[in-house]
């Protein structure tokens, strides 16, 4: 008899909050909430930080409650912080670096293929959710 594979052994995908980020500043339409100070050294800065804390609760699948706070959002940031593929800028409200690497670099990231309001709205169906999955942990 074989034993059925636990959900603790099952790969789970986990959505990445830094290409979510990625897409936004990639985003025109989201220049009032998101914008880079420095794109080549990678900085960017959360004008609106409750408003992409709001975006990013809408793409967490699988979340009972869809209202993200920033509170909840900076978490996740921390942690990306702590693992070393993103930097918290001293000095800076709201001001982060993504980590000069394959998963972060803007010239190694394809462009959105669609604007982020057009995913974030379901235009696709189901695919937003698998749009942003990541595995950068």
């Amino acid at each position: 008899m074989s034993k059925a594979p636990s959900s603790s052994s099952k790969t789970s995908k986990k959505v990445c909050i830094i290409p979510f980020l990625r897409g936004l500043l990639d985003d025109d339409s989201k220049k009032n909430i998101i914008c880079w100070t420095d794109k080549k050294n990678l900085e960017l800065r959360l004008l609106d930080q409750h408003k992409v804390a709001e975006l990013w609760g809408l793409n967490k699948p699988g979340r009972k409650v869809k209202v993200m706070t920033y509170d909840t959002m900076s978490r996740s940031l921390r942690e990306f912080c702590k693992k070393k593929l993103l930097i918290k800028l001293d000095g800076r409200s709201c001001g982060y670096r993504f980590v000069d690497d394959s998963e972060a670099s803007v010239e190694n990231q394809p462009p959105l293929l669609f604007g982020i309001d057009r995913l974030i709205s379901g235009d696709f169906g189901n695919s937003l959710s698998g749009f942003f999955y990541f595995s950068c942990c």
